[in-house]
């Protein structure tokens, strides 16, 4: 097993399984894996695996908006640690089983080099990394990288010259079997996959950027988002009113620090202690951190509030009631943006951030 990992799922689309059942302090922070030959018995040393938390993870909803799903990320496993006789697997931790499993259902290809890698704007300082899922051919898979680098310099800020030359696409290629790389797997507009593993693999090509994209070729609209510690996800395949290429842009806009400005009462991801430069607290637009590109003669205390459905006035620069999942007490420069829902741009604040990155690239 050498040549092979394992991405051991102890959940799935069908819904939560016993791992996921168990709520902490109760929930293992570790699980055995042993191996098993083909007549049930145990084969070379146990390994021992950290369950990995369950993650609060972005996903592409209908009609440009964002939604969030929890997701428990595969166990990741190097092939070397499996004994040569073993067919089978099993999890579990005291008496407890939390996986059992043919090791074919489990293996996924070791890293390795790319066999190909195409690179936009060499001489770009900021690096997106683009990793293939699902591909066979690198020639559609190196399109669909020219596609979005395209489309993100067709976008402000990166439209303007200086910020479009500091901006780099580095797309790395590797063929994928039939089951993918990557482990992934659809639930709806859930696209996911192991991260980890991703990381070795981009680990062993020598790349280095400041956010990982697994673009996925798949015909469903979606993904899942990622961080600067966690690849995000994003399939080829755009829907009525919606472009995929906008999904990965939301995800970069995250990676130049900027929050997402939607309300959703489900999530609970804290806050920082300084809230993110797109976000305020500060209800009066003159009081907001971007005061100086608010638009003159337009209400300041709030501009719009949260009981205006849909919010305007459109292209306005204020304070805006409802932003970073909540509903009230947060506000966001303009009515819509990138960063609330995918079919809209990187309003003027956002813009701003994105440019103040990339300078210091």
């Amino acid at each position: 097993m050498a040549e092979r990992h394992l991405s051991i799922w102890l959940s799935g689309p069908g819904g939560p399984e016993a791992l996921e059942a168990v709520e902490a302090p109760a929930r293992p922070a570790r699980l055995s894996i042993e191996f098993l030959d083909s007549r049930g018995r145990r084969v070379g040393r146990r390994a021992s695996v950290a369950v990995p938390d369950p993650l609060p993870v972005e996903v592409p909803a209908e009609r440009g908006r964002l939604d969030w799903a929890r997701v428990t990320p595969p166990l990741s496993l190097a092939g070397r640690e499996v004994a040569d006789r073993a067919v089978s697997l099993r999890a579990f931790s005291d008496e407890a089983v939390f996986a059992e499993m043919p090791l074919e259902a489990a293996a996924a290809p070791a890293p390795a080099k790319p066999t190909a890698r195409r690179v936009f704007n060499p001489r770009g300082k900021w690096t997106l990394l683009l990793v293939s899922e699902g591909f066979a051919s690198a020639d559609v898979f190196f399109a669909a990288a020219a596609g979005l680098d395209a489309f993100v310099r067709s976008q402000p800020p990166f439209v303007e010259a200086a910020n479009s030359a500091r901006f780099r696409i580095e797309a790395l290629f590797w063929p994928s079997p039939k089951e993918g790389l990557f482990s992934t797997r659809v639930d709806g507009r859930l696209v996911f996959g192991d991260g980890e593993l991703v990381k070795r693999f981009v680990k062993a090509s020598g790349a280095k950027g400041r956010l990982i994209v697994v673009l996925v070729d798949k015909l469903v609209r979606g993904g899942a988002g990622g961080s600067k510690d966690r690849p995000a996800w994003v399939t080829t395949t755009s829907a009525p009113g919606e472009k995929w290429e906008a999904v990965a842009l939301h995800e970069l806009g995250h990676s130049f620090g900027l929050a997402d400005e939607y309300a959703d009462s489900s999530q609970t991801v804290p806050e920082p202690a300084k809230l993110e430069p797109n976000v305020t607290d500060q209800r009066s637009a003159a009081k907001a951190p971007w005061a100086a590109l608010r638009t003159p003669g337009v209400p300041s205390d709030p501009t719009c509030d949260a009981s205006v459905s849909p919010p305007s006035p459109l292209g306005v620069v204020g304070t805006f009631e409802g932003a970073r999942y909540r509903s009230t007490g947060r506000y966001r420069p303009t009515a819509e943006c990138l960063m609330q829902r995918t079919d809209r741009g990187f309003c003027p604040v956002c813009q701003a951030q994105i440019r103040k990155v990339l300078a210091k690239a």
